[in-house]
Formats: structure tokens, sequence, C-alpha cells
């Protein structure tokens, strides 16, 4: 099994790079974190495809991390 440094892992399915908690291998049917269950899609290209935008929000959530660009409540300019 390969190393996982979080609960979850990129997969690209439907065209999109989906997030997921299972280990999954081309062909597989996943339920990615979006709510979408798709298709993975092991391919060089598919890995150049977009970022589902959803399932970006939920990984950086279950890691703690602020999505680029956001602003923390309390700061900021006025």
């Amino acid at each position: 099994m390969k190393f996982r440094q979080h609960p979850f892992g990129w997969v690209p399915a439907a065209e999109r790079r989906h997030v997921t908690r299972a280990i999954w291998r081309d062909g597989d049917e996943i339920a990615a974190l979006c709510g979408e269950v798709v298709v993975a899609v092991d391919t060089t290209e598919s890995w150049f495809w977009g970022t589902c935008e959803p399932c970006n929000v939920e990984a950086h959530r279950i890691v703690g991390v602020p999505m680029p660009g956001a602003r923390r409540r309390g700061t900021g300019s006025r």
C-alpha cells in the first residue's frame, strides 16, 4: 500500500481531480468528498484535469488549512 500523509487522496475522475478516502485503482468506482460517485481514470493526462472545487474545500477543511485567498475573521484591512 502507498504511504498517505492525509486520510484522503486525490483521484482523477469525471474530467476533474477529486478527493476520496478510498484506496483506488484505475477503473474503480469511488465516492468523492464532494458527494459524487465517479470512476477513477489513472492516465498521465488525467492528472492535468482541473480540481473539483468542493473536494478541494473539503480536503482543506480536513487538514485544517485555509483555502488560498481566504481571510480569517477579524483580520484584513478596512
